[in-house]
């Protein structure tokens, strides 16, 4: 037979003031009050009275949901939780409350600091492109010299070379020339060609410009110059040094274009 079974009491037999709160610990809703209840009750008033004794609050008698959490302050687990331990724990409560205060300052600080420099980076950055702009274009469209009111203006750059050391220059070179400037020695006769293509023979040591209009002019590897028009007859020879009968002639190459132009004659 278990305990419980040995020793029971009605609740009935109490006082009708009490039978409301002793129901209440009646568990198994029967009206009896067994050992395990009546032992229950009395162990939770014994720890309340010796907590109250000296000040303290007994976690039995307290929900049972509370009691692991207030178990963390009970210091010295005598199952009680004292004035001192629980100003301890308000302190800690409060300096918890202080910290995360700080905590979220700091954080507002950072970030308006990380906001700060990605602003200053984002400026920085489109002040240096704007100030290597060497060109601006106004509210009319119009593209002027940074800085200044001069309208900017563009055009090829031209290098001048020799047009007698054509056959040294590679295909970029070569591709280059898009007209030829020519005179003969005592400048009678002028010669204007809009180079359309050209071929450089390696056996036959030279490289022929061709011209939209059929003549041709060829250099070989000594920079001597022969132009032909486009029955083959030739128009005009031009050694590299030295002279032709009264005339000592020259070339000069520019990128984009060869100018051809003779010396004055003897």
């Amino acid at each position: 037979m278990a305990p419980k079974d040995v020793f029971a009491m009605k609740i009935s037999d109490f006082p009708e003031s009490l039978r409301p709160i002793l129901e209440e610990i009646d568990n198994e809703g029967d009206g009896m009050l067994e050992i395990d209840e009546i032992t229950e009750i009395f162990q939770m008033f014994a720890a309340q009275k010796r907590a109250a004794k000296d000040g303290e609050i007994a976690l039995c008698t307290l929900p049972k949901e509370l009691r692991p959490t207030l178990a963390v302050f009970d210091v010295d687990g005598d199952g009680t939780v004292s004035g001192t331990e629980l100003a301890i724990a308000a302190k800690l409560y409060h300096e918890s409350k202080k910290q995360n205060k700080r905590l979220m300052k700091a954080v507002a600080l950072l970030l308006f600091v990380l906001l700060g420099l990605v602003g200053a980076i984002v400026g920085l950055t489109a002040t240096v492109i704007e100030a290597s702009k060497e060109t601006k274009t106004d509210a009319s469209g119009i593209t002027r010299v940074a800085g200044s009111d001069v309208p900017a203006s563009s055009g090829s750059i031209i290098v001048q070379n020799s047009l007698h050391d054509s056959y040294a220059l590679d295909y970029t070179a070569l591709d280059a020339t898009k007209s030829l400037y020519l005179q003969n020695a005592d400048g009678t006769a002028e010669y204007s060609y809009t180079i359309t293509g050209w071929t450089k023979d390696t056996n036959a040591k030279n490289v022929v410009f061709y011209s939209a209009r059929g003549d041709t002019i060829a250099v070989d590897e000594l920079g001597d110059i022969i132009v032909k028009d486009s029955s083959d007859s030739e128009l005009l020879a031009i050694p590299k040094n030295g002279r032709k009968l009264t005339g000592f002639f020259s070339a000069l190459m520019t990128s984009g274009s060869f100018m051809m132009m003779q010396a004055g004659a003897f």
